[in-house]
């Protein structure tokens, strides 16, 4: 489009793949959540960091409770009981441990 009033509109960022692992060390894949296990949420691009981290680190030291998860990401998607992230990868990748499972 051309002329004063023209702009183009950014896509938002998007989740590209979520992955399990056993435990904290971003190693070993895991199949079936559990206690210390970690999810990790890829995007396409850099977030914002949900307004609450300095993107231009390598790592945000804002710890997000699960209401704000279940706020960020939906809420319908269940990782347990209890649970807390953090941004990673300059606000590109967001990182979930779950403190206690569904079932305990």
């Amino acid at each position: 489009a051309k002329g004063p009033y023209a702009f183009r509109l950014k896509s938002p960022p998007y989740i590209v793949s979520v992955t399990i692992y056993e435990g904290t060390r971003l190693a070993d894949y895991d199949t079936v959540l559990g206690v210390s296990d970690s999810i990790l949420l890829s995007f396409n691009t850099q977030t914002n960091g949900a307004g609450r981290c300095n993107c231009s680190a390598a790592a945000c030291d804002a710890v997000f409770t699960k209401s704000q998860i279940d706020s960020l990401f939906m809420a319908n998607l269940i990782y347990g009981k209890s649970y807390t992230g953090r941004w990673q990868t300059f606000c590109q990748t967001f990182l979930i441990t779950i403190q206690e499972e569904i079932g305990e």
